[in-house]
């Protein structure tokens, strides 16, 4: 399965196929599933847990798209605004409540992409994040891609249990 998702990523990503593309992917894409086998320790599992966060990650990349889009317009708001006393940037640290260290790498990164905000420090669930105005969320209650992997980690969490 690993080797047929990523033979699959590996045209998409080319464009067309050739004799020769489809050759190099067949290689290329052997050795990655190999490595990850041996390497990683990749497994049927672990295969069967992926393909069902796979509904959940495309929401949450929608909703990552959707703030960032928001944030540019916030942003620019504030760039052509003449008074610069709309922008009041401010650090805050607030508790994630994020249980996996996976969740907030990725909550740090989705902070960090949106325009205006940026994690400046995470420590266990604690996250320092910088914010450029009001506009931009610095709180859990506030912040919906906490929310939203909070409720994929409690989804993945009755799953194993």
């Amino acid at each position: 399965m690993l080797f047929a998702l990523l033979f699959i990523f590996f045209i998409i990503l080319n464009g067309t196929v050739t004799v020769e593309i489809a050759g190099v992917g067949v290689v290329v894409c052997g050795l990655a599933a190999l490595l990850a086998v041996k390497v990683l320790g990749w497994n049927r599992e672990k295969e069967k847990k992926l393909l069902r966060l796979i509904p959940d990650g495309f929401c949450y990349i929608c909703l990552v798209v959707k703030e960032i889009i928001k944030a540019n317009f916030d942003v620019m708001k504030i760039i052509f605004s003449r008074d610069l006393r709309e922008m009041k940037p401010a650090i805050f640290t607030f508790d994630s409540g994020l249980k996996t260290e996976l969740a907030r790498t990725v909550l740090s990164d989705s902070i960090t992409i949106t325009p205006g905000t940026y994690t400046v420090k995470t420590d266990g669930p604690m996250l320092t994040v910088h914010r450029l105005g009001n506009g931009f969320a610095f709180t859990q209650e506030e912040l919906c891609f906490a929310r939203s992997l909070s409720k994929i980690e409690e989804k993945e969490s009755a799953r194993n249990a």
